[in-house]
């Protein structure tokens, strides 16, 4: 089964939550008291954080704990590739994630999951929620 959705390395199943955000231009407006209208200041191409709950399978509960393990090593590294039904958005949109946070949800055993795209028979499905935020590759050239 093809994933739709991969963060790094690490393939999902199932995303519930906020799509990924993009960076765009952001303004901040100025306004003294006593002055009629209104200043805007460009302050640069910034992206709000998304958080998602992220849904892995595994084939048993010790290689699930091994991917909790492994999830947690991605806090506070560079920015990285997110992969969304099925797009690059490094390449659609020009943007890396940071992860700010990674917390367990729920990791259970399955009999079956079955449904429109995908057949999972046995197994333990491990839910996490992530909260990421959008970096443009334009920022990280001129940072190196």
């Amino acid at each position: 089964m093809a994933t739709s959705y991969r963060i790094d390395r690490f393939p999902f199943v199932f995303w519930d939550g906020d799509p990924p955000r993009f960076p765009t231009q952001v303004t901040q407006e100025i306004a003294r008291p006593g002055v009629d209208g209104v200043s805007l200041r460009t302050l640069g191409r910034r992206g709000p954080t998304s958080v998602a709950s992220l849904t892995s399978w595994h084939a048993n509960w010790f290689a699930a704990r091994r991917a909790m393990l492994d999830y947690d090593t991605l806090v506070g590294l560079d920015p990285l590739e997110v992969w969304w039904n099925r797009r690059r958005l490094k390449l659609d949109y020009q943007c890396l994630y940071q992860v700010e946070a990674i917390e367990e949800v729920d990791c259970r055993a399955n009999v079956r999951l079955f449904g429109s795209g995908y057949n999972l028979a046995g197994g333990v499905s491990l839910v996490t929620r992530w909260t990421l935020l959008p970096v443009s590759l334009e920022f990280i050239t001129q940072q190196t």
